[in-house]
């Protein structure tokens, strides 16, 4: 999904040993003050409460806004898509 010059693709599967699997390294950032890591650690402890194991890959995208703009809708879209009926 892009958000601005960021684009990022989610991939989710359902699994008995669930994980975060990512190419994004924001340690660094930070948006309105707040640690960008922040949002690592949310995504990790979805991943285990849901079950999930989790594939985000930046494809693009340099300004941590926009990067974290573009994983979260990718994420939006990857589990709309997982709930669908269309096509089960």
């Amino acid at each position: 999904m892009a958000s601005s010059e960021a684009l990022a693709n989610v991939v989710l599967e359902t699994s008995d040993s669930p994980l975060l699997v990512s190419n994004v390294d924001l340690t660094e950032a930070r948006i309105g003050g707040l640690g960008t890591d922040v949002a690592r650690g949310f995504l990790e402890r979805f991943a285990e409460g849901a079950g999930l194991t989790l594939h985000v890959r930046l494809l693009n995208g340099n300004d941590s806004q926009h990067v974290l703009d573009a994983i979260f809708k990718a994420l939006g879209v990857a589990l709309a898509q997982a709930c669908s009926t269309k096509g089960a």
